[in-house]
């Protein structure tokens, strides 16, 4: 009975040891790329893209201009459309002529900016690296799932889940 006790006890700790283990590498993943925001960032218009269709509001909105491959834009912010897809609101001058509006982010390379202070992101691109690693199990040292792509994860099964006693002093 106490060697079973044992084996079971072995168990739950390599469990809490594999868990403990992921939700470090999150975090170390998390701070490599939590220096990048789309926000403040360029995109610009995919090589070989033309005619691409710059909206009055994300998805649906009227067209107000179309630009081409190498065209550049400052990202002002960015939002998750109807479609499923993220949009960037961009703002920058072709041609002499200033344009704003909305470009979907399949259409564009995006350099990212640095925000002032870090923080624990898990955007699209992180979920795609973790999913590409293996990883089945996010963890959180925090309340909320904002700061998640939670519709990618679960496109790939991963799990999100927060830790609930978490120190930030431990």
């Amino acid at each position: 009975m106490e060697a079973q006790w044992k084996k079971n006890n072995a168990r739950v700790g390599i469990r809490y040891t594999i868990a403990l283990f992921m939700a470090v590498v999150l975090f170390v993943m998390m701070q490599m790329f939590a220096h990048a925001t789309a926000e403040g960032g360029t995109a610009t218009v995919k090589a070989g893209k033309t005619d691409v269709k710059v909206r009055a509001s994300a998805v649906n909105g009227s067209e107000v201009a179309k630009v081409n491959g190498g065209d550049t834009f400052t990202i002002v912010s960015s939002t998750e459309g109807s479609d499923g897809y993220t949009w960037y609101e961009i703002t920058g001058e072709v041609n002499g002529s200033t344009i704003n509006g909305y470009i979907r982010s399949d259409f564009v390379d995006v350099t990212e900016a640095a925000p002032a202070e870090g923080g624990d992101e898990a955007p699209a691109e992180v979920i795609d690296i973790l999913n590409e690693e293996g990883i089945r199990l996010i963890l959180l040292r925090c309340a909320g799932f904002n700061n998640v792509d939670i519709k990618r994860c679960a496109e790939y099964g991963i799990k999100v889940a927060r830790v609930p006693a978490y120190s930030p002093y431990a």
